[in-house]
């Protein structure tokens, strides 16, 4: 077969230009023309080529666009993991300080940076730094001890708290404000109140089978204040520097009512949606709220694309370095008791790998057929025309992707949902170690030579 695919390449790459003329999802096009080269040359009845442009390189930027920097198609792939993505920012460190062989031991700042869930907050902040680089990385981790994490003197964590916690009144750190303590246990009787009329109310309608309507009175993120995070993203994101940023960001949100993917960019983080952009993207349904986005319920993003590689792609990215907090389930061990919020991180822990897996085998089925029609003999005219679909709109040739994983071989120990000083501290340093010490073989990277 691969001796027919060399004798035929004309033929093959004039197949491959249909195939990428399709309007298909890009893993449809991708798996067509794998399978058409290898056994054989049978078309599907043509579809018309469609009318969308190749995505540009150029960054929107207030007063015009900017030249991209130095390693603009590299790209900063950020996950969801909710306080486990402190683990990135130590990885962050490594990488940007040159201090991780994922990138030679040489200092590192990418073009992209996108992010889902709690990686939404990470690629916010990156932007958000008065610096780039190493100092952008400080700035993370001041952030991530001194507002997200919860510790001696403070009043919880700057990610959410539970409504009318008796726990609250003993805390000494709750009375550095005793009107706001006082406001918010009145605030949050107002608010269960009303949740109570209302689930009361759907009790008493006859029309829904009362096993429906008593399952529907239950509402745990009715118990949780997400009111800490909204005071964060005002205090520590900067609207206007990512809107000015010459590195492009992309925010994955689930639409709640279609259960779409959207992506968000620079330009769509202005004064009115910007942070709840940021807030919808890290919305666990059934733990915190979702947000409302343009007249439409948002939620994390991780619900669909927990480690987004494609929007990265989409933006040029040639080289990516991923990072996640999900070990291997099977190194995670389960708990001696059985609860919800463990129940409900394994479940995601196990699609989120089996979603991983299938983007990197396609991003190798990729690598082999843009190296398969890279060693096709030149066989003239129809050359030219394989060329044309060969660059992309910057006049550069599409290259191969390296794919570089960053994460934790064992679990990373406490609770997903636990903001600690000393958790976050201890996923900072793990992952700036993992980072020094990365390694492909064991990572399970993509190598674009491979």
């Amino acid at each position: 077969m691969l001796n027919e695919f060399i004798q035929r390449p004309w033929e093959i790459l004039v197949s491959s230009l249909e195939i990428m003329g399709q309007d298909l999802p890009l893993g449809m096009k991708i798996d067509a023309m794998v399978s058409r080269a290898m056994h054989g040359m049978s078309r599907p009845d043509p579809i018309p080529f469609s009318s969308a442009e190749p995505p540009t390189l150029q960054t929107p930027h207030r007063g015009g666009v900017q030249e991209q920097p130095a390693q603009s198609r590299d790209a900063l792939i950020l996950s969801g993991g909710g306080a486990y993505a402190a683990y990135e920012v130590g990885v962050m460190k490594a990488l940007f300080t040159g201090q991780s062989s994922a990138t030679g031991n040489v200092a590192w700042d990418p073009g992209i940076v996108v992010g889902t869930s709690a990686g939404s907050l990470n690629a916010g902040l990156l932007l958000s730094a008065e610096k780039e680089g190493p100092g952008a990385v400080e700035y993370l981790e001041e952030v991530w001890m001194n507002e997200v994490a919860d510790g001696p003197g403070k009043c919880g964590s700057g990610v959410f708290r539970f409504r009318e916690n008796p726990l609250t009144f003993l805390t000494p750190g709750c009375y550095r404000s005793p009107a706001w303590l006082i406001a918010s246990f009145l605030s949050d009787s107002a608010f269960l109140g009303r949740e109570f009329l209302e689930r009361g109310a759907r009790v008493l309608d006859s029309s829904v089978d009362i096993e429906q309507r008593l399952l529907e009175t239950v509402d745990l993120g009715a118990l949780i204040s997400v009111e800490p995070l909204q005071q964060l993203l005002r205090k520590s994101l900067r609207l206007e520097k990512i809107r000015a940023s010459r590195k492009q960001i992309r925010i994955a949100s689930t639409n709640w009512r279609t259960g779409e993917i959207r992506i968000f960019s620079n330009e769509d983080m202005s004064d009115e949606i910007g942070y709840d952009v940021i807030q919808a993207s890290s919305s666990i349904p059934g733990v915190f709220p979702r947000v409302e986005i343009e007249n439409d319920p948002y939620v994390d993003g991780g619900l669909v694309m927990n480690t987004p590689l494609k929007p990265a792609i989409d933006a040029g990215a040639e080289v990516l370095q991923v990072i996640f907090m999900d070990a291997d389930v099977a190194h995670i061990p389960l708990p001696k008791l059985a609860n919800t919020p463990n129940e409900i991180f394994r479940s995601l822990i196990i699609g989120f790998s089996r979603t991983l897996k299938q983007d990197l085998e396609l991003a190798a089925k990729a690598n082999r057929m843009i190296a398969a029609v890279a060693s096709a003999p030149d066989t003239g005219p129809i050359e030219s025309k394989a060329a044309v679909f060969a660059r992309g709109s910057d006049g550069k040739p599409h290259r191969p992707l390296t794919i570089h994983l960053h994460h934790p071989m064992t679990a990373l120990g406490g609770s997903w949902l636990s903001f600690g000083q000393d958790q976050v501290k201890q996923s900072m340093e793990r992952g700036y170690e993992d980072g020094v010490h990365h390694d492909c073989e064991t990572n399970g990277c993509l190598l674009a030579k491979q």
